[in-house]
């Protein structure tokens, strides 16, 4: 299994990458911790006052209401009815089936109860129930309806629920179990897979009972669910042919539920993440696309202007390098996506606020920056030395082409455009034409004994 996650306790995951399958590699099972001591702070009444002001706030800001109501299952009209909700294989953008896999359609439905990380007050999560559904593996969010509903075709709520569960049973990333059983259904509707090849099952879209056994059978990688278990990329390899035009990954990562067609900062965050294809690389370009609460919260930046969402322009590149940037920051001090903004509750402040009441350290904005920078060229680094090259910075064919959906015409990824934004990326990272890293900007970044060989341009 490819695509296997760390699971902890059921529901909580770290997907993507197939790092549980790392883990299965070492003949790791499992790390289990107890703590017998309290973790101590350097400011506690400053910490207090700081959670204080979330719990008064988290539920005036817009999204994270609605997170704490519907959890990321409230993206799924709204990506619909904007016509950008990937369908069918990103051969799409409008699926006529959405409504049956709303958030609202959860409420009504299968919703169990609320639940979420602890102490935390938004409980974004919510766990669903329903015949033979088992709420102890938690619901559907956003990425898991696109995956394995509107991706596949499939419209029933309880089908998709259920396949959700199968691969949190199992371990198994639901991005990229959603984006393979989708691919192999664009396969066999192509006749590049039959019958023979899926076991008799009738893989085609919108088969809900055949995307349940097909994951199934991939967590036990029986059948065709041992290709499927290998992920698009492999799997596009060994079907041959077509096959590898159907497969939506970047550097062997399958494409999560947003389609680059539309996002112009996900066209630069799929082909230029370190892992592959990640939505969460910087981010989306929708909120920003005119004055209000959200870009006012990029003024820190020096972002003021509203941005075009399919634009590839100087002005986006630089929103994805600062966005980038202050991602990889949250990452590395550990805080959630859904409490840091600029979207969600902590302005770019209150996270420096955060740090330092926690370990005393006194951070600017530019220091993070910098912190989110140099794990970002430390990645990039490390995917030199293991072969990677600047030609991997790309997307899968059918971005560059047009869509249809809701109407109307929908163009695909300008290729010139892209490839200018590339170039002009790398040179506001301080790297070669190449995309490799120069000594001078790890030098900057402090990171000088990083440059060996091949790995950095003089």
């Amino acid at each position: 299994m490819r695509f296997a996650c760390i699971v902890n306790e059921l529901r909580h995951f770290v997907g993507r990458c197939g790092l549980g399958a790392v883990m299965g590699s070492k003949n790791l099972k499992a790390v289990a911790v107890r703590g017998t001591g309290k973790v101590g702070v350097a400011d506690p009444e400053g910490l207090k006052g700081l959670n204080r002001w979330f719990m008064d706030s988290y539920r005036e800001n817009p999204d994270v209401s609605g997170l704490s109501r519907y959890g990321t299952a409230q993206y799924i009209n709204s990506q619909n009815e904007t016509c950008q909700l990937p369908t069918r294989n990103f051969t799409t953008g409008f699926f006529e089936g959405a409504g049956r896999l709303s958030a609202e359609a959860i409420k009504e439905e299968v919703f169990a109860y609320d639940y979420g990380c602890y102490v935390c007050p938004v409980k974004c999560k919510k766990a669903v129930k329903g015949g033979d559904l088992d709420p102890d593996y938690g619901g559907p969010e956003y990425e898991g309806l696109g995956a394995l509903g509107s991706l596949c075709g499939v419209s029933d709520l309880k089908a998709v629920a259920k396949a959700n569960e199968i691969c949190n049973s199992a371990g198994m990333d639901v991005i990229s179990a959603g984006v393979t059983v989708a691919f192999a259904m664009e396969c066999f509707e192509k006749g590049l897979l039959g019958r023979e090849d899926t076991g008799g099952l009738d893989l085609r879209f919108g088969n809900g009972e055949a995307l349940v056994k097909a994951l199934e059978m991939t967590a036990d990688a029986e059948g065709v669910g041992r290709l499927l278990s290998q992920g698009v990329a492999r799997a596009a390899e060994e079907i041959g042919g077509r096959a590898k035009e159907l497969a939506m990954h970047v550097k062997g990562l399958e494409t999560p539920l947003h389609d680059p067609r539309r996002k112009g900062s996900l066209a630069l965050a799929y082909s230029l993440s370190p892992t592959g294809a990640d939505h969460l690389q910087g981010e989306h370009d929708h909120p920003f696309s005119k004055k209000g609460l959200y870009l006012e919260r990029l003024a820190p930046l020096g972002i003021n202007k509203p941005l075009v969402p399919e634009s590839l322009d100087q002005e986006k590149v630089r929103f994805f390098v600062l966005t980038q940037r202050w991602n990889s920051a949250g990452n590395c001090i550990g805080i959630c996506n859904f409490a840091r903004g600029p979207i969600r509750v902590l302005d770019l402040d209150k996270v420096a606020g955060y740090l330092k009441a926690v370990t005393g350290w006194d951070t600017s904005l530019e220091d993070l920056l910098t912190v989110g920078e140099r794990a970002i060229t430390m990645a990039r680094l490390f995917n030199i030395r293991e072969g990677f090259t600047a030609s991997d910075d790309t997307l899968p064919e059918r971005f560059f082409h047009h869509y249809e959906a809701c109407g109307r015409v929908y163009g695909g990824v300008n290729r010139e455009a892209f490839a200018d934004a590339l170039k002009r990326y790398y040179r506001l990272m301080g790297w070669d034409e190449e995309g490799v890293p120069e000594k001078k900007r790890l030098h900057e970044l402090g990171i000088d004994e990083m440059a060996t060989g091949e790995c950095t341009s003089a």
